[in-house]
């Protein structure tokens, strides 16, 4: 037997001898289809998705019973257990949360019905003012508890410029890789977040300015920064990484900057094929580096004589060329021997006339 404790009176219905209020079955659905999971994560992580002047778009983790409250100012009031309140997005219309009318506390969103919003638009905002919005969660009895990371503090104004991109370059060094990006100015820059996605994989954050003092940005700079990031966080050689580069203004806005894929070499690859082969005056050896390295290749006769030994040479990541002279080379078969810091790889060649 379940029992629910009256709150209102309302339209009744008979359903074998049982008498239930019309609320109390509403009730009862939303208890069974809203789900407690769904409930715990309502409202966290309240966001500032965009704002102007006069107007600002909040969002919020996905959930159902979410309470949204606005305030002038930097502080705002607790909503009442057990009340339910009327919302309207527009600043000062709807009910506020406390008896007292100078608390300045107004409900912009009450999401009683439970769909799971998750953000609302207000406006209706005094240009160059300050508020404090702030997210509830709330069960079906309206107990009302501070949802998670659920607290914005801005100024009505129109959102600063976007924080002017240079560059952004990756760069693999082995099962490392390294992002660096250019700012040519900064305006209201907090600092920057990378994204990683492996192939068509799912983005997760790997790094953030709030942790990371490299990624804090100048605040407001004509003339901007160099910023280099190293990730050796579980790349796995042979796989595409795509990573996005975000920057995050002082008011917690998220702007995507750019994004970019690179493939992980863990170790010197030749091409499919020593060309031409066999060869009469010159032989093209073609090979992939992880990362900047100097080279070495020797050519060995059959019997494991020395022919010919290119000194260390420096090469950049990625593809890279040789063309060697074969002049002097007796008809034969001979071994091509490329090394570097990241091992030794080998090529058969045969030499005819």
């Amino acid at each position: 037997m379940i029992t629910l404790l009256q709150k209102s009176k309302g339209l009744t219905v008979n359903f074998q001898n049982v008498r239930f209020s019309l609320m109390y079955v509403l009730a009862a659905i939303m208890l069974v289809t809203g789900g407690s999971s769904a409930w715990a994560l309502a409202g966290d992580n309240l966001a500032i998705s965009s704002k102007t002047a006069t107007t600002v778009t909040l969002t919020w983790s996905s959930g159902q019973k979410v309470l949204c409250v606005i305030a002038l100012g930097t502080s705002t009031a607790t909503p009442t257990n057990g009340v339910i309140y009327t919302a309207s997005t527009v600043f000062g219309s709807g009910q506020q949360t406390q008896t007292n009318p100078s608390s300045g506390t107004f409900v912009a969103l009450s999401d009683n019905s439970g769909p799971g919003t998750t953000g609302v638009t207000i406006t209706g905002l005094t240009t160059g003012s300050t508020y404090t919005v702030k997210t509830y969660k709330f069960d079906n009895q309206e107990n009302y508890t501070a949802s998670t990371a659920g607290t914005q503090t801005f100024i009505a104004q129109d959102a600063p410029l976007p924080v002017e991109l240079a560059s952004f370059d990756l760069k693999a060094m082995g099962e490392k890789v390294k992002l660096s990006w250019v700012t040519a100015s900064e305006t209201e820059n907090a600092g920057f977040e990378l994204m990683r996605a492996e192939g068509n994989g799912q983005y997760r954050m790997i790094a953030s300015h709030y942790t990371d003092d490299a990624l804090k940005g100048l605040g407001n700079s004509p003339t901007g920064k160099k910023y280099t990031f190293t990730d050796d966080q579980d790349l796995q050689p042979g796989r595409t990484y795509t990573y996005k580069l975000v920057d995050v203004s002082t008011d917690g806005i998220r702007t995507e900057k750019d994004q970019k894929s690179i493939e992980i070499i863990d170790e010197i690859k030749w091409s499919a094929k020593l060309y031409p082969n066999p060869a009469i005056e010159f032989a093209t050896i073609d090979f992939t580096l992880a990362e900047d390295d100097a080279v070495t290749i020797n050519i060995f006769d059959i019997t494991g004589k020395s022919m010919m030994a290119i000194a260390p040479k420096d090469y950049t990541a990625g593809s890279n060329t040789e063309r060697i002279s074969l002049a002097g080379f007796p008809i034969g078969f001979y071994t091509v021997r490329i090394s570097s810091s990241n091992g030794i790889s080998t090529k058969s060649l045969i030499v005819s006339k």
